[in-house]
């Protein structure tokens, strides 16, 4: 379980010299490791001795002190938050769907939430937004629509690729079912928009819908992952939030794993995208593998019981504190250009010697822990690998520092 950061954490930024500042950058390109120099640290170890990929070993001379003189306040980036959440008929059961409307409601409301953004899609979504009423006419009524044959064969609504509903070994469209395509959940049902303008659209929206349907976990997870990677605002941090209440009952994929690897994906890509997974009832641990591969540990379980509605909402509340836990805006440096291969991250425990973290090319070698641009072309953030991060929220007082103007060093192979 993710923790924040104490109020004790100091969060600093130290640069080259200077008196005045600007805003005009420079460019360079952030180095590779290849075995020479710059210096590197010794490979991370566990608290048996062997590679674990967790805090970096303690180095109690980085040797940048004659590097820095410029300090400035870190500033966290803001959050942009893109929810899927699920609808299917199952959310009807044990008062989940009543309990998800207050939590999402409370949390756009909160004070503590103001400028965030917020955005939220549902699925399923239909197969057709054209409902054709059931009548004598109609073959087969799915939904409260008539659904049509397609002329494909089929044995189960899994054989029917646009999400069809498999009746008499064909498969039917237009009757209401779910659909499988991705481009159906990449445009949100509430787009995003910032808190708390955003909070009565949001709660609106959540009355006026109603469960049904199965749970195609696959496509929704993709069109909320695109959505997030089609947002262009670099100075913000962008998370998407699964939410639901079982496993993948329709669309392909439907097993774990293979949803787990979307997720896996868009968190290994440029833009790094974390996918957070709320789940709503029990037998649901299937779902931590879609957390751990989003990049968010493990998945938050939210019982059914008489305090659902508080827990969903400290899930999200929670989320949105790990969701920028550990990155940083890069700001502008006094009297000099940024050169992007002359960053390095350190960090202090109580009043113990400065210790590097190592720099690693982007968020797909996060393995090895260590710290990373959230774009390589043209970084505008720094943010600490995963278990990086959970290592120094777990010490009891630490300070982070950032310093320009001294050599990276560059985590180990």
């Amino acid at each position: 379980m993710h923790k924040p950061l104490l109020p004790a954490l100091l969060f600093s930024l130290l640069a080259a010299c200077g008196t005045q500042r600007t805003a005009t950058t420079q460019v360079a390109p952030p180095p590779v490791s290849d075995g020479g120099s710059p210096p590197v640290l010794p490979p991370p170890t566990d608290a048996t001795g062997g590679a674990g990929g967790t805090a970096p070993e303690p180095d109690p001379d980085p040797g940048f002190a004659e590097c820095a003189t410029q300090t400035d306040a870190a500033q966290l980036k803001p959050l942009d938050m893109v929810v899927m959440l699920d609808r299917s008929g199952s959310m009807n059961d044990d008062g989940k769907w009543a309990a998800v409307k207050s939590a999402l409601s409370d949390f756009a409301n909160d004070p503590t939430s103001a400028g965030i953004g917020l955005g939220l899609g549902y699925f399923p979504q239909p197969y057709s937004s054209l409902c054709l009423p059931c009548g004598q006419a109609c073959g087969v009524c799915f939904n409260g629509c008539c659904a049509v044959p397609t002329g494909d064969f089929c044995v189960t609504d899994g054989d029917c690729k646009s999400g069809g509903l498999c009746y008499n070994f064909l498969c039917h469209a237009g009757g209401g079912n779910a659909s499988c395509e991705v481009g159906d959940y990449s445009s949100l049902d509430v787009p995003l928009a910032s808190l708390p303008a955003a909070a009565s659209t949001i709660s609106a929206s959540m009355q006026a819908t109603t469960p049904d349907g199965g749970t195609p976990t696959g496509p929704a997870l993709s069109g909320a992952l695109s959505y997030a990677q089609s947002l262009t605002d670099s100075d913000r941090a962008v998370a998407v939030v699964l939410a639901t209440d079982g496993e993948p009952t329709e669309c392909q994929p439907q097993g774990a794993l293979d949803v787990a690897q979307i997720a896996a994906d868009a968190y290994s890509s440029p833009s790094a995208i974390p996918t957070f997974v709320i789940g709503v009832g029990a037998s649901l641990t299937n779902l931590h593998a879609i957390a751990t591969a989003g990049g968010s540990g493990q998945a938050y379980m939210v019982d059914v019981d008489a305090k659902a509605a508080e827990h969903f909402r400290e899930a999200l509340k929670a989320i949105r504190r790990v969701a920028v836990a550990c990155e940083y805006e890069i700001p502008d440096v006094m009297d000099a250009t940024l050169l992007y291969d002359k960053v390095n991250v350190t960090f202090r425990e109580g009043q113990k010697p400065p210790s590097a973290v190592g720099y690693v090319k982007n968020a797909s070698l996060c393995h090895k822990g260590g710290w990373h641009y959230d774009d390589e072309a043209a970084p505008t953030a720094i943010a600490l690998c995963p278990s990086t991060c959970d290592s120094l929220q777990d010490l009891d007082e630490v300070e982070v520092e950032i310093v320009y103007g001294c050599e990276t060093v560059v985590q180990p192979d």
